[in-house]
């Protein structure tokens, strides 16, 4: 159901639903197992500008970065993406939407 809504989402043209959709669908594929595919609908997530709906899902994205590295084992990883965005998130030089 969630990638059905992911792809009414796009074809409709609506970013922010689309933006929902891929972030709910990546914690599924999460806990599904479906590292691989999790991580590619991750990625642009990750990449997206952050101003509106993308930089208020910021710090969520960097939650399912870190849970997608804990699922593959990657502790000290994990730790380092959430450390970094915390360092990131405390930086009065980031300009928060």
């Amino acid at each position: 159901m969630l990638r059905a809504t992911l792809e009414r989402a796009r074809a409709s043209g609506s970013g922010v639903y689309a933006q929902r959709a891929q972030a709910s669908l990546v914690r599924v594929l999460i806990d599904r197992g479906q590292i691989d595919e999790a991580n590619t609908l991750l990625r642009p997530l990750e990449t997206a500008p952050r101003s509106g709906y993308a930089g208020n899902r910021w710090l969520a994205n960097v939650a399912a970065r870190a849970t997608l590295q804990l699922a593959q084992g990657q502790t000290a990883p994990a730790r380092q993406t959430i450390d970094a965005a915390l360092a990131q998130a405390q930086d009065p030089q980031v300009k928060h939407s």
